[in-house]
């Protein structure tokens, strides 16, 4: 709950910009569940479940893709005696 907290925050008052999409369903989901208190307790409920179960599926889905690979680290090249013998 806290961090869906810091997240509306940081987007609303820090005018941070959302750059992924995990970023963009956390966002609604930390907005639907501040607008669930305005709810009975029922529907509050339903809506908190419903919010859980949106969370769940992005995270499924963010833990199934694939990493990208790290970027590639060329070997320095190689010294010929050129360098060597010019001193």
């Amino acid at each position: 709950m806290i961090k869906r907290k810091m997240c509306r925050n940081k987007t609303c008052f820090d005018n941070k910009k959302l750059k992924t999409p995990a970023e963009i369903v956390i966002h609604a989901c930390a907005l639907i569940s501040f607008w669930a208190d305005l709810y009975d307790a029922e529907l509050q409920s339903k809506i908190m479940d419903s919010v859980k179960l949106v969370l769940s599926c992005a995270y499924k889905v963010l833990m199934q893709q694939a990493r990208p690979a790290p970027p590639l680290l060329y070997a320095p090249p190689e010294a010929t005696g050129d360098e060597e013998e010019e001193n």
